[in-house]
């Protein structure tokens, strides 16, 4: 038992299975999903840790996971089975034991076997976010299915439920580091941007322009990555994470600018529409040949990330605001419609007097915007 579940858990493959909903596949390194019928030939890989007949209570969202984990969770379920029918109290707490004792050693040891492999391809750090949330889902189907027979054999009641939150908490941990380093890999080709101040030199705009694309390109290639392996909730959470810190930097950046020359203004209105009408959100969410149903048009795709982006809508309307004159700026905040993109009375107040030259009318502007010291700008 423990040379095969080691073999399993520690054999550093990454073909891939498709679980969560009908046409579950197989899939080569790659992790595309892209390979032959699932040789179980069940409709997913739920249904094929459970006897015939038997229908699973929880159900996973439609992913892909390693078939190393999907092998674990059916030799779990084998020894299980194998629990039930023993007649032993000794020999089921034995078997139900090792069953735990495999997953812990799934959940403890395989980030670190790992590790070197998952830093350098951050999809397999999601690979293994999904593995342990498969994991965790199947300790509590198991847990449905076997623990009344279970306890009827050894007496007493066995917690096989009792590592899938350590399990699923691993799991989420591994997504959190996986985003991390993407996020940080963004962040470094941003600070390599700098201050938004000299956007008028072309030299210096066209450098601001190519690390835009760097950054975005980076986003673009999360979601190749991520997209196809991913429940669709979680790549657009994490996706919506990477874009924000975009939209979020040049936001802040631009509101944090003293002065803004007509030449900087058309100059940052112009590098605020490249990220706001950028294509890294517009691909389609399940496109391997295992996710056609259920498929995802780009536009909505793009409309639930986005509308986890907070900072989008304001750059969005920042863009506008970029060539608006005095007394529409003022229009819009007095219609609330600056607020609602999450513009304070502040950041207002400090684009006009970036923007704009001391006038009569920018004084009596901001007054009608103020709600802090002017003196504080």
């Amino acid at each position: 038992f423990w040379a095969k579940a080691g073999a399993i858990a520690l054999t550093p493959g990454y073909d891939t299975v498709t679980v969560g909903g009908p046409g579950a596949t197989n899939s080569d390194d790659s992790g595309v999903g892209q390979g032959t019928s699932d040789p179980c030939n069940v409709g997913s890989a739920e249904e094929a840790l459970l006897p015939e007949g038997y229908a699973c209570p929880l159900q996973m969202e439609r992913c892909q996971i390693s078939a190393a984990a999907y092998e674990l969770g059916d030799l779990a379920r084998s020894l299980l089975q194998e629990a039930c029918e023993s007649g032993s109290k000794i020999e089921a707490m034995e078997l139900c034991t090792a069953v735990m004792e495999v997953m812990d050693l799934f959940r403890s040891v395989v980030p670190v076997v790992r590790a070197r492999d998952v830093s350098s391809a951050p999809h397999l750090g999601m690979l293994y976010r999904n593995d342990c949330h498969y994991l965790s889902l199947q300790m509590l189907s198991l847990h449905f299915r076997f623990a009344g027979q279970l306890r009827k054999v050894a007496g007493v009641p066995l917690p096989l439920a009792g590592l899938a939150p350590s399990m699923r908490s691993t799991g989420d941990h591994a997504e959190s580091k996986c985003v991390d380093r993407v996020e940080s890999g963004v962040a470094d080709v941003l600070d390599q941007i700098g201050a938004l101040e000299g956007l008028a030199d072309e030299d210096a705009n066209a450098a601001a322009h190519r690390g835009v694309q760097q950054a975005l390109h980076l986003v673009r290639c999360a979601a190749a990555a991520w997209r196809p392996m991913l429940p669709n909730a979680t790549s657009h959470n994490a996706l919506a994470r990477l874009y924000n810190t975009i939209c979020k930097r040049f936001v802040d950046s631009v509101l944090a600018m003293k002065d803004i020359s007509v030449e900087e203004t058309a100059s940052i209105r112009e590098l605020l529409g490249v990220i706001v009408e950028c294509d890294a959100l517009q691909h389609d969410d399940q496109t391997s040949d295992s996710y056609t149903e259920g498929t995802t048009d780009t536009s909505t795709t793009a409309s639930a990330i986005l509308a986890q982006v907070p900072y989008w809508i304001k750059m969005r309307e920042l863009a506008q605001l970029m060539d608006a004159s005095l007394k529409d700026i003022t229009s819009r905040w007095e219609e609330g419609r600056l607020q609602a993109c999450g513009f304070a009375a502040a950041d207002v107040q400090r684009l006009i007097c970036a923007i704009f030259e001391t006038t009569p009318l920018r004084k009596e502007c901001l007054e009608r915007i103020h709600d802090e010291n002017i003196n504080d700008i």
